[in-house]
């Protein structure tokens, strides 16, 4: 950004004569004298564009406010996530206790059910549990015998119009009145299997908490 530039020798010889143009209107100029070898010098006469320093600076300024912008930013971001992270570590603690807890839980259900279904299995008698609505929502090994239906066939289907057509306003009346975990008296009905067979079983019913 120098615009002109002089150096000359006591003599008057020029080394340097420096001009740019066009000559800029607002410029700073700086003359010195260097001395060397006893008697001898060199003048030099400097003339610097104010205008493009001015620039310059102005652009170094927006830079670095920018940079410090950026820093503060992400100083105050780093803040937030340290702060926010200790704020949540009781609770992650607490939820990662609860998970456990509720894995160890879900095991020792899922060990429970496993045992009630071999308990089923093995035994003699026909087993089947169903909902309030009548639908079939556990169906036994001993079932699967004397029905000539699959657990997989059955689920979900409506008991009544399933096995009981011969007797199902019967079989109605029993599950209306079925409030309560004590087991029904015995009664012997019909029940209708794959191959349109119908079989006489005697059986009763109570209901199951919770269902």
């Amino acid at each position: 950004h120098i615009v002109a530039l002089t150096a000359t020798v006591k003599n008057g010889f020029e080394l340097v004569n420096y001009q740019r143009e066009p000559a800029t209107t607002k410029s700073f100029t700086i003359k010195h004298q260097i001395q060397f070898q006893a008697d001898n010098s060199l003048d030099l006469t400097i003339t610097t564009d104010l205008v493009a320093v001015e620039t310059i600076i102005n652009q170094l300024n927006w830079q670095l406010l920018v940079i410090s912008a950026v820093i503060i930013t992400l100083l105050g971001f780093i803040l937030w996530l340290t702060l926010f992270k200790i704020a949540l570590m009781p609770l992650e603690n607490e939820i990662r206790k609860r998970t456990y807890e509720l894995n160890i839980t879900n095991e020792s259900l899922q060990q429970e059910r496993d045992f009630v279904a071999v308990v089923l299995d093995t035994i003699s008698a026909l087993v089947m549990v169903l909902d309030p609505h009548a639908k079939i929502v556990r169906f036994n090994q001993a079932a699967t015998q004397i029905t000539g239906y699959r657990y997989e066939e059955v689920k979900g289907q409506d008991f009544n119009q399933l096995f009981a057509e011969a007797e199902f306003h019967k079989m109605q009346n029993i599950f209306k009145h079925l409030h309560n975990s004590r087991p029904k008296d015995s009664c012997e009905t019909p029940l209708t299997t794959k191959d349109h067979q119908l079989k006489s079983i005697v059986w009763n019913c109570a209901t199951l908490t919770g269902h």
